[in-house]
This record gives C-alpha cells, sequence and structure tokens, in this order.
C-alpha cells in the first residue's frame, strides 16, 4: 500500500492536503481541508474522484475553496460525497450548502453525508442535490471509543477518542515537505521525501 500526499496551495497561504491511497488494486482521494485556490491547478477529474474531505476547523483559510469543491460535485451520481469535521460540522456545512438557489435540481443526482465527529461520537446526516439541500437526514449517531469514520473497498480510517481531527489535518504552515508513506505487510511504515 503507497499513501502519497501533495500540498496544495502556495506557502503562507490557505492551504490543503489531498492524499491518494493507493491499495494496489484501487485508488482513493481525500482531502484534508480545502482553502481558496487549492483546487485550481488539480484537473476536475481528479477533484470529482475525492472520496472524502476532512476539516480541521472552519476558520475561513481552512474552507475558503470549499464552494469550487461544491461546484465540481454537487450532482455526483455514483457515490456520495463524504464531509467530516470538528462539532457543528453538520450545521456549517448545511448552511453552506443552502447558501445558493437551488432552483434547477429536481431529479439531480447526489447526495452529502456530513460526519462530525465529538470526543468518542461520530453524527452523520445526508442532504439531497435534487431537494436543493433543504431537508437534513440524521443518518448515525452514536459512541464509540474507536469509530470507523471512512471504509470503501477494504481501505478504511478509523479515529480513537483520543485523537482528535485535528490532529489528522495540520495547520497551514506545518506542512512543509511532500511525502509518500510506503507500507509491506508486517512492517512499519517507512518515509521517503520527494
Amino acid at each position: 500500500m503507497t499513501i502519497a500526499c501533495e500540498i496544495l496551495g502556495e506557502p503562507g497561504r490557505d492551504n490543503a492536503l489531498l492524499v491518494t491511497v493507493d491499495s494496489g488494486q484501487s485508488q482513493h482521494r481525500l482531502l484534508f481541508d480545502c482553502g481558496e485556490g487549492c483546487l485550481a491547478k488539480i484537473p476536475v477529474s481528479q477533484v470529482q474522484a475525492v472520496e472524502a474531505v476532512f476539516f480541521s476547523h472552519f476558520h475561513i483559510d481552512h474552507v475558503a475553496g470549499f464552494d469550487t469543491f461544491l461546484r465540481m460535485n454537487r450532482a455526483r451520481p455514483d457515490a456520495p460525497v463524504r464531509i467530516f469535521g470538528p462539532p457543528g460540522a453538520i450545521k456549517i456545512v448545511h448552511h453552506r450548502l443552502r447558501g445558493y438557489t437551488w432552483n434547477l435540481v429536481a431529479g439531480v443526482p447526489g447526495q452529502w453525508i456530513v460526519t462530525e465527529v465529538v470526543a468518542g461520537k461520530l453524527r452523520s446526516s445526508r442532504f439531497l442535490t435534487a431537494e436543493g439541500f433543504e431537508v437534513e437526514y440524521l443518518l448515525c449517531s452514536f459512541t464509540s471509543p474507536i469509530a470507523t469514520m471512512y471504509r470503501r473497498g477494504g481501505s478504511s480510517l478509523r479515529k480513537s477518542a483520543s485523537v482528535s481531527l485535528e490532529q489528522l489535518s495540520r495547520r497551514n504552515g506545518e506542512l512543509n515537505e511532500r511525502l509518500t508513506m510506503t507500507s509491506r505487510p508486517g512492517q512499519p511504515p517507512t518515509r521517503t521525501h520527494r
């Protein structure tokens, strides 16, 4: 399995981290934060292939590029758009989705699943493009010391109650190098710098 990390955005400005997990049989793209202009140099097809967005917090420098992501993925037909964030994420993302006039969405595919992470508790809601993201459908709310936050094709990202989402997504400026992590079964991961 290979995990490649690409820092998006210019130094000292809004940024994001695009992580590509290659299991050898499939690739999964995860986006950590979404600063303004960060998606500009990424091909639309790669932005549309992002399976989940993880927000460390909702300061403007971490979310200003979300509208671009929304525009490119609002009507994703094959799989839901998944968003993970800290407490309040469902309310904040719902307001963001509702911040536009959605008068031409009848019959348009697309669903967005937003999960907020609070010390050992996950709460998820779903919003549908065809409804203009108007109605919140509560999917689940449970407490667990260790919970699987994201699972796709045999790969999963787990959250322990002692690990915050902010620890998973570094703050602006802390990421100063690109790295690739490789791991072989039974051996610890190694890092190779690019």
